[in-house]
């Protein structure tokens, strides 16, 4: 069973749980992506440390919780980069969905500790995560 998610900048997320078989050929599947009503923006850089690695890269993903009942939810990623350690900022925007502010960032890169944050966004509003791994 995969989710699925169809993202573009400054649009809703759409994802659809596709449960697959060997041999099995999916079609059929239609996303629609429609202008975010509310998006919050995160700018961020990434910098690798402890390595001597010039080509050493990571990984960042934002995630969200679907389908929640209680306290039991999934999670799908919604955009992931990949990125050279740098000083060098990056942006992302992503939709407020229902009022849920909330999104998980993982950051990973070979032979380095994963590091995970939950960052909370503001409608119309910028928050700076800057993401340090360290071996």
């Amino acid at each position: 069973t995969y989710n699925i998610v169809a993202y573009l900048d400054g649009m809703e997320f759409d994802y659809e749980t596709i449960t697959t078989y060997p041999d099995d050929v999916i079609d059929g599947v239609v996303f629609e992506l429609l202008e975010a009503t509310a998006k919050g923006t995160i700018e961020s850089t990434v910098s690798i440390n402890g390595g001597d690695d010039n080509e050493q890269y990571a990984t960042i993903s934002y995630r969200k919780k679907i389908n929640c009942n209680g306290s039991d939810c999934e999670m799908i990623e919604i955009i992931s980069k990949n990125l050279k350690s740098t000083t060098l900022p990056f942006e992302v925007i992503l939709p407020i969905v229902d009022s849920d502010v909330s999104y998980q960032r993982v950051a990973s890169s070979f032979d380095y500790v994963t590091e995970s944050d939950n960052l909370t966004l503001i409608a119309g509003g910028s928050i700076t995560d800057d993401i340090e791994l360290t071996d």
